[in-house]
């Protein structure tokens, strides 16, 4: 505790409002980076920091998610909330003291007066003869510099303390403004909310509610002589002869006959002006915040050390670091524009990537070691404008084309291969329906007599069949072919009507919503047609063609 010229400062707090004006809003009290030990300086908000209210946020790693103690962290680390019922009264003010304590708990006024010590007299009203016995003589006189306390022939007039003038000394953390048990000022209610008056007996609320010392006098039931001292005379036109009596509202300062007593300063209501930062404790040492640690629970202020990604630059406090969660550790040197790869499961650790790099336009580019297949995974359906030597790229979606850029050219490495499929002479009947496969024989009516059988999975991805007619071509009703699987599934390559001879049924992308035709091993097809009722029918029609199929594991 600090002193006022001998007079002591009460060990509760000061208010917020007692310190020098901040110079600007958004500033914090501090030591800055270079400024060494010495007294706490105003501190500007720097490089990922900022103020919401009389929030303080940090944005930018160290702090992650998640329920810290008394407080749970949210918003990635930009929402501190303080839990339920863990901010006591006694967090909020500094104590009572145990003499203050012993008249609140009093259950009437006269337990009150026998707690004060006070006699029979304090109830009588009267005028003080001053006899032999309890005389007030001889000058009252005032030492020392500070001006707070004047004197004017009998009269001393007790002023407000200036803080930045009447008082020496540094003001400990502990003097602050607390949060402690059993005081008058606290919250009871759960949750948080407005600052609450705790429950104490009826004779401490009367004490408590009254607006000056006259009227608390009252409450006490005390007579005019309970502000008189000397010797009483017992009579009614008794008189004071000489007394000195105090002026002025603070009460830091009693008299009792010739004894002035000076009491401790209650800094809420017996100070005027702010407090200086100088008067503040000293901080240890250069970089400090005053605050409370996470692992300290409610208490007095203390000095807080700038940990990851916090600096002071003067008075600058700076946070650095990304916007992610935890710490992130890489390699002592890594490969330019390389691929990031975590290294392990935590999430905190990188490792360098040799093996693929990506460029400013993003182009990946893999390559192979002795013990490594460079390969790339790219997105389908986007075709470069201008393929250098090495791209790869699949030119749409639904198509299981893979194209290779090489000496100028485009490969398609996963074109698969084709099945010839044909078909002798016939003449189709009408409405009639005619199925081949690769079997040098005429179409037959009957399914299950041609089939083509694929001992591996892919897919039939295209189909080219052609018709000609050596005798009469016929008129130019509709003729539909298709892909018919295992006999249960039709997959339509074209329908043409035209009274051509030669006809065309082509279809590169059959069932191309599911990049084509899915097969398994033991899976086979047939060609089917479907003729119309002519007006002339064909004669003499030959028929061939192939279909494309991409093996699965090609």
């Amino acid at each position: 505790m600090g002193s006022v010229d001998g007079v002591a400062i009460l060990s509760n707090t000061v208010p917020a409002t007692a310190l020098v004006n901040a110079t600007a809003a958004s500033k914090l009290l501090g030591r800055g980076a270079a400024a060494g030990a010495g007294s706490f300086q105003e501190i500007s908000l720097g490089t990922n920091l900022s103020m919401s209210g009389t929030t303080l946020n940090a944005t930018g790693g160290g702090v992650t998610d998640g329920d810290k103690g008394d407080i749970t962290v949210s918003s990635s680390g930009a929402t501190w909330t303080i839990d339920n019922e863990v901010v006591s009264t006694s967090k909020m003010g500094g104590d009572v003291t145990t003499a203050g304590k012993a008249l609140l708990d009093d259950a009437s006024a006269a337990d009150q007066r026998t707690t004060l010590g006070l006699g029979t007299l304090a109830t009588q009203s009267g005028t003080f003869s001053g006899t032999s016995s309890g005389t007030n003589t001889g000058d009252v006189t005032l030492a020392g510099s500070p001006d707070y306390i004047t004197i004017s022939g009998q009269t001393i007039t007790r002023g407000l303390v200036d803080m930045a003038t009447d008082v020496t000394g540094d003001l400990p953390f502990a003097n602050m403004q607390q949060v402690t048990t059993d005081v008058l000022l606290g919250r009871s209610s759960a949750g948080t909310g407005d600052i609450e008056t705790v429950a104490c007996t009826a004779a401490g609320r009367a004490i408590l509610d009254d607006v000056d010392a006259a009227a608390q006098r009252t409450t006490l039931g005390l007579g005019t002589l309970a502000t008189q001292s000397g010797t009483f005379s017992g009579t009614s036109s008794g008189t004071n002869t000489g007394d000195v009596s105090l002026a002025g509202t603070p009460d830091y300062i009693t008299i009792s006959g010739q004894t002035i007593t000076r009491g401790l300063v209650d800094l809420t209501t017996d100070v005027t002006g702010d407090l200086p930062f100088a008067n503040l404790a000293q901080a240890s040492a250069a970089s400090r915040l005053l605050g409370r640690g996470a692992a300290a629970g409610a208490g007095d202020f203390q000095e807080i050390t700038l940990g990851t990604n916090l600096s002071m630059s003067g008075t600058t406090l700076n946070a650095t670091g990304g916007s992610g969660s935890g710490d992130v550790v890489g390699p002592a040197s890594a490969t330019d524009n390389g691929i990031v790869r975590f290294d392990g499961t935590t999430g905190k650790l990188i490792q360098n990537n040799s093996g693929a790099t990506i460029d400013d336009n993003g182009k990946i580019v893999t390559v192979a070691s002795s013990s490594t297949t460079a390969s790339v995974l790219l997105q389908e359906g986007t075709t470069p404008s201008a393929p250098v030597n090495g791209d790869l790229w699949s030119a749409s979606t639904g198509v299981r084309d893979l194209y290779y850029y090489k000496a100028g050219k485009r490969w398609n490495v996963n074109a698969g291969y084709v099945i010839n499929v044909h078909a002798l002479s016939f003449s189709p009947a009408d409405a009639s329906i005619q199925y081949f496969g690769n079997v040098l024989r005429a179409p037959v009516t009957t399914a299950n007599q041609n089939q083509i059988y694929f001992n591996v999975p892919g897919w039939i991805t295209a189909a080219e069949i052609y018709w000609y007619a050596t005798g009469v071509a016929g008129t130019s009703q509709n003729i539909d072919v298709y892909v018919r699987l295992n006999n249960t599934t039709d997959y339509l390559v074209a329908g043409v009507a035209n009274i051509a001879a030669a006809k065309r049924f082509s279809n590169a992308s059959l069932n191309s919503g599911s990049g084509g035709i899915a097969i398994v091993a033991g899976d086979y097809v047939e060609i089917k047609i479907i003729c119309p009722t002519w007006a002339t029918n064909p004669t003499n029609v030959v028929m061939g063609g192939y279909i494309t199929f991409i093996p699965s594991n090609s």
